[in-house]
Protein backbone atom coordinates (compact mmCIF):
# COMPACT_ATOMS: atom_id res chain seq x y z
CA UNK A 1 0.00 0.00 0.00
CA UNK A 2 2.45 2.63 0.65
CA UNK A 3 4.12 2.28 -3.11
CA UNK A 4 0.31 3.37 -3.83
CA UNK A 5 0.60 6.62 -1.50
CA UNK A 6 3.76 7.37 -3.09
CA UNK A 7 2.65 7.44 -6.46
CA UNK A 8 -0.84 9.63 -5.21
CA UNK A 9 1.83 11.89 -3.80
CA UNK A 10 3.76 12.71 -7.13
CA UNK A 11 0.22 13.79 -8.46
CA UNK A 12 0.41 16.34 -5.08
CA UNK A 13 1.15 16.46 -1.63
CA UNK A 14 -1.23 14.16 0.79
CA UNK A 15 -2.00 15.87 3.81
CA UNK A 16 -4.08 12.96 5.11
CA UNK A 17 -5.75 9.98 5.06
CA UNK A 18 -8.70 8.79 6.11
CA UNK A 19 -8.66 5.36 4.16
CA UNK A 20 -6.67 3.43 1.80
CA UNK A 21 -8.10 0.51 0.00
CA UNK A 22 -8.85 -1.91 -2.85
CA UNK A 23 -11.81 -2.01 -4.61
CA UNK A 24 -12.67 -4.72 -7.44
CA UNK A 25 -15.79 -4.86 -9.23
CA UNK A 26 -17.17 -7.75 -11.49
CA UNK A 27 -20.17 -7.83 -13.63
CA UNK A 28 -20.71 -11.34 -14.82
CA UNK A 29 -22.90 -11.40 -17.79
CA UNK A 30 -24.12 -14.72 -18.91
CA UNK A 31 -27.26 -15.51 -22.04
CA UNK A 32 -30.44 -14.59 -21.06
CA UNK A 33 -33.26 -17.68 -21.28
CA UNK A 34 -35.88 -17.35 -24.25
CA UNK A 35 -37.90 -15.98 -21.24
CA UNK A 36 -35.44 -13.11 -21.38
CA UNK A 37 -34.05 -13.70 -17.81
CA UNK A 38 -31.09 -15.59 -15.89
CA UNK A 39 -31.50 -18.72 -14.16
CA UNK A 40 -28.71 -17.92 -11.78
CA UNK A 41 -28.51 -21.18 -10.11
CA UNK A 42 -26.57 -22.43 -13.87
CA UNK A 43 -23.93 -19.98 -12.88
CA UNK A 44 -23.38 -18.79 -9.63
CA UNK A 45 -23.03 -20.86 -6.54
CA UNK A 46 -26.22 -21.76 -4.41
CA UNK A 47 -24.57 -19.59 -1.15
CA UNK A 48 -25.11 -16.28 -2.66
CA UNK A 49 -28.30 -16.32 -4.38
CA UNK A 50 -30.14 -16.04 -0.98
CA UNK A 51 -33.70 -15.00 -1.96
CA UNK A 52 -33.32 -15.99 -5.19
CA UNK A 53 -34.68 -19.39 -4.95
CA UNK A 54 -37.96 -18.42 -2.76
CA UNK A 55 -39.57 -16.36 -4.99
CA UNK A 56 -43.49 -16.52 -4.39
CA UNK A 57 -45.72 -18.20 -7.34
CA UNK A 58 -46.20 -16.41 -10.58
CA UNK A 59 -42.84 -13.18 -9.21
CA UNK A 60 -39.63 -13.00 -10.26
CA UNK A 61 -37.04 -11.64 -8.28
CA UNK A 62 -34.84 -9.15 -10.80
CA UNK A 63 -32.83 -7.15 -8.05
CA UNK A 64 -31.31 -7.83 -4.57
CA UNK A 65 -28.19 -7.07 -2.89
CA UNK A 66 -26.21 -8.56 -0.11
CA UNK A 67 -23.36 -7.86 1.96
CA UNK A 68 -21.17 -9.78 4.14
CA UNK A 69 -18.80 -7.58 6.46
CA UNK A 70 -15.18 -9.03 7.61
CA UNK A 71 -12.66 -7.90 9.83
CA UNK A 72 -9.74 -8.79 10.81
CA UNK A 73 -8.48 -8.54 14.55
CA UNK A 74 -5.92 -5.88 13.95
CA UNK A 75 -8.28 -2.45 14.09
CA UNK A 76 -9.21 -0.60 10.96
CA UNK A 77 -8.48 -3.76 8.37
CA UNK A 78 -11.82 -4.59 6.70
CA UNK A 79 -12.81 -6.38 3.70
CA UNK A 80 -16.83 -6.02 2.40
CA UNK A 81 -18.16 -8.41 -0.37
CA UNK A 82 -21.56 -7.04 -2.23
CA UNK A 83 -23.11 -9.46 -3.85
CA UNK A 84 -26.31 -9.96 -5.93
CA UNK A 85 -28.25 -9.86 -9.64
CA UNK A 86 -29.15 -6.50 -11.17
CA UNK A 87 -30.24 -4.71 -14.19
CA UNK A 88 -28.32 -2.46 -16.23
CA UNK A 89 -25.16 -1.64 -14.94
CA UNK A 90 -23.47 -1.81 -11.07
CA UNK A 91 -21.51 1.69 -11.77
CA UNK A 92 -23.76 4.57 -11.78
CA UNK A 93 -21.56 6.62 -14.61
CA UNK A 94 -21.36 9.84 -11.93
CA UNK A 95 -20.02 7.97 -9.41
CA UNK A 96 -16.00 8.13 -8.35
CA UNK A 97 -15.24 4.86 -9.84
CA UNK A 98 -14.30 4.37 -13.09
CA UNK A 99 -15.30 2.06 -15.49
CA UNK A 100 -12.28 0.51 -18.02
CA UNK A 101 -15.03 -1.24 -20.45
CA UNK A 102 -17.70 0.02 -22.11
CA UNK A 103 -21.04 -0.54 -20.07
CA UNK A 104 -23.29 -2.98 -21.38
CA UNK A 105 -27.08 -3.35 -20.46
CA UNK A 106 -29.52 -6.23 -19.03
CA UNK A 107 -29.22 -8.84 -16.72
CA UNK A 108 -25.83 -9.10 -14.37
CA UNK A 109 -24.64 -10.67 -11.12
CA UNK A 110 -22.66 -7.98 -9.13
CA UNK A 111 -19.13 -9.29 -6.93
CA UNK A 112 -18.04 -6.22 -5.46
CA UNK A 113 -14.95 -6.64 -3.30
CA UNK A 114 -13.90 -3.60 -1.13
CA UNK A 115 -10.87 -4.04 0.90
CA UNK A 116 -9.38 -1.44 2.63
CA UNK A 117 -7.44 0.18 5.93
CA UNK A 118 -8.89 3.12 8.11
CA UNK A 119 -6.84 4.28 10.36
CA UNK A 120 -8.52 4.25 14.17
CA UNK A 121 -9.27 7.78 15.63
CA UNK A 122 -8.52 10.45 14.05
CA UNK A 123 -7.33 10.98 10.19
CA UNK A 124 -3.84 10.49 9.83
CA UNK A 125 -1.80 13.87 8.93
CA UNK A 126 1.33 14.11 7.71
CA UNK A 127 2.82 17.16 6.17
CA UNK A 128 6.12 16.11 5.65
CA UNK A 129 5.34 12.87 2.93
CA UNK A 130 4.14 9.38 2.99
CA UNK A 131 7.13 7.77 4.78
CA UNK A 132 5.77 7.78 8.24
CA UNK A 133 2.51 6.23 7.14
CA UNK A 134 2.09 3.24 9.34
CA UNK A 135 1.98 0.14 7.42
Amino acid sequence: MLRVADARAQVSSIVGVERIGLRYVLEIRVPVGVDGRVNWGNWIDEQLLGPYRIAPGGLSLTEWQGAAVYREPQPGKSLILRYGPGVGQALDQSYHLRRITPPQTGPFFLMDIDSFWTPVGAPFRNTTGTRSCPP
